[in-house]
């Protein structure tokens, strides 16, 4: 199987947040994975990023939102974790569907 896997995380301007060693800030994400046959999953949802001036870390979860082809009408929701370190980028994205 042929994942194609967007994904965009905006979050405010880093400072002082609880559970984050240096810094961190709330984030909101979108994603989109589009597969081979068509078929398309979206999903949105929020969480939060911390930097501790070395690795960024982030964790959320929220709804799958679309979806197209072997997906339709499918619901749930989604969990995913990230890190960013020495500018080479690791997930996991996980879903429950209803």
């Amino acid at each position: 199987m042929t994942v194609h896997f967007v994904s965009s995380v905006i979050y405010q301007e880093l400072g002082p947040y609880a559970g984050c060693a240096l810094v961190g800030a709330d984030a909101t994400v979108t994603w989109a994975a589009s597969y081979w046959d068509g078929s398309v999953l979206t999903g949105s949802g929020s969480g939060h990023v911390c930097y501790d001036a070395t690795v960024f870390t982030g964790d959320a979860s929220g709804a799958i939102t679309g979806t197209v082809g072997r997906f339709e009408g499918a619901t749930g929701t989604f969990t995913a974790e990230a890190s960013v370190v020495n500018g080479a980028f690791t997930g996991t994205l996980s879903g429950d569907f209803d």
